[in-house]
Parts: structure tokens; sequence; C-alpha cells
């Protein structure tokens, strides 16, 4: 009242109004501002913001546009490139969004809720490792932002990098206990890409505890990792089954392998003696004295076949002996 011209003032009053979720209001004073000043960036953005929280896109996405073409130096303004982003974005026209949004973070590459904004484009399209950059930088800005961690935790699971997913949501949770939305991500983390069952059921059953409000999805998570975790098990049990009797199998070979090449050694010795063997000449057959080889020897008469002179006849007994 004692400054009507004062547009900061203004501008604070409409942002004051919104904060107090009396919209009607803020929109009613910035019409008023207008007609005080209608130059003021700060007010056309105010303006549109309070359109947003009644759901009038269209009169906010028109504020916002009037503002570009009518002031001077809008275009330079980081704010008002990301408050006509997010419009878009809730109009659910994405490229547009995308396109003020960006524009926003090169005008303003220290400005966190245009990197916050353009990072869930990204993560709707799943490009989580642009996500990561924008939300990295985000944190260091802003290090005590519980839902920017929350989703730093995301795009860290979608890009494989699952030790920091799980540092990130630890952090959120260590911000704000009361929310619970990184412990039921944490859930998630462990039951599908960790694999730590344990780990999983033990988040599920501390959001519930907790007042969880997606009660339903975190008891169907902690059945459907209970059965998995028996399946595995299962698995694992039948899979080492297989291991030994392979092993086995495996030794047993072995020992024929061992066993076989044991004969193959013997009968490649025996066959080698022999061959040396039957290489050595034939030694001359032994006599006991006498005519030579080939000649009959003495001590009777072939033609005959007396007994020599010097022994009895063999139908008489020797001459020693008694009849």
């Amino acid at each position: 009242r004692n400054d009507p011209e004062n547009m900061e003032l203004r501008v604070a009053i409409i942002d004051a109004l919104r904060l107090s979720g009396r919209p009607d209001e803020a929109v009613a004073e910035a019409k008023a501002a207008l007609k005080v000043n209608a130059n003021s960036i700060e007010l056309y953005n105010n303006m549109g913001l309070a359109y947003q929280d009644l759901g009038q896109l269209t009169l906010a996405r028109f504020v916002y546009q009037k503002a570009l073409a009518d002031i001077d130096g809008a275009e330079t303004n980081a704010y008002l490139q990301l408050n006509l982003g997010w419009t878009y974005f809730l109009e659910d026209a994405i490229p547009d969004a995308t396109f003020y949004l960006k524009k926003a973070v090169e005008l303003d590459p220290d400005l966190v809720p245009a990197l916050v904004n353009l990072s869930r484009i990204f993560m709707q399209d799943r490009n989580y490792q642009d996500t990561v950059g924008l939300l990295e930088r985000a944190t260091r800005l802003d290090p005590d932002d519980t839902g920017v961690w929350m989703n730093l935790g995301i795009a860290y699971r979608g890009v494989g990098r699952l030790e920091e997913s799980e540092r990130a949501y630890r952090k959120a949770m260590d911000l704000d206990s009361s929310n619970l939305q990184p412990l039921f991500n944490l859930g998630i983390l462990f039951a599908d890409y960790n694999k730590n069952y344990e780990g999983a059921v033990e988040a599920f059953e501390g959001y519930i505890s907790k007042g969880g409000s997606r009660v339903d999805l975190a008891e169907e998570y902690i059945k459907a990792v209970k059965k998995e975790k028996k399946i595995v098990e299962k698995r694992k049990k039948a899979d080492e089954e297989r291991l030994a009797k392979e092993a086995e199998r495996a030794k047993d070979k072995k020992l024929l392998e061992e066993e076989q090449k044991r004969r193959e050694k013997e009968e490649a010795a025996a066959a080698k003696a022999a061959a040396k063997a039957a290489a050595q000449p034939a030694p001359a057959p032994e006599t006991s004295g006498g005519a030579p080889w080939g000649e009959p020897a003495a001590g009777g008469d072939p033609a005959t076949d007396q007994p020599p002179p010097d022994q009895p006849p063999p139908d008489r007994p020797p001459p020693d002996q008694p009849p």
C-alpha cells in the first residue's frame, strides 16, 4: 500500500498467496499488478504458476508466450523458459517441453528445477545416462533435496551402478525418514537387480510397518521374492548335484583313460621286446659230446639195433645180480 509500484513486493504477494493455497487470489493480484507494470518478467512467471496451480495450462502457456513475445530480455530468462517447458510437460507435449527445458539449462546450468524437470523427461525415455549427469549436478547444488537423491538412485540403477543406487536411496532416507518412497525403491533394487532376497523382504516389510501407502504392491513383491528365492535355491541345488555327477564321471573317465594308457604302454613294451628278440640270430643246438651234429652217436648199430659190446643184452640180468 505504501509502495504500490514496487513489483518485487507485488510478486512476493503473488508467491505467498500461491504457497498458501489461494491460487485464485494470486491470479487476481497478478492482474492488478499488470496494470501497474506490464513489463515485469517475474510477474509473468508467477502469474503463469498460479494458472498452473489452478490446472489452467492453456492460460499459463499463453502468459509465458506473451512475455517472450512482448518483453525485451525475456528470451534470456532461464525461469521463464523453465516454466514454459514445464507447462508443456504437464500438457504432455514432450518435444516442446524438452526444447524449453534444455534452453533453461543452457541459460543457467545451475538452475536446479530445470535440471530436475529435464531429467524427468530423460527418465521417461529411459535415457538414464543423461539423467545421471543432470541429477549429480543437482545434488551438488542442493544436497538436501530428498526427491533429487531418490531420482538419482533410479538413474544409477538404470545404468547398472547398483552400489551407488543403494547409497542414493539411503541418503534420501537419511534426509527424510518420513518419505517411504526411497525405502520402496530400495526393495525393488534388491529384488529385481541385486537378487538380495533377504534385503528385499526386509525393505518391503519395513515399508509396510512404517505405514507405506502401496501396501498391496509391497505384499505382492514379498510373495514374488520368496517364490523366486525358492526356485533359485532349488535350481542351485540341482546344478550342484549335476556338477558333482559330472565331476565323478570325469574322474571315472580319467581313471579309465589312465588304465588304457598303462595297458597300451605295457603292450608297446612287450611288442618292442618281441621285435628285439626276433632280430637276434638263433643259437646253435647244444650237444653232449660224441659225434658231430648230423652223425649218429656211437653206441649201437642202427642197422641191427644191437647194444654195444660192453652192455649185456636186454633179456639178461647184469652179471652182478642173481638170475
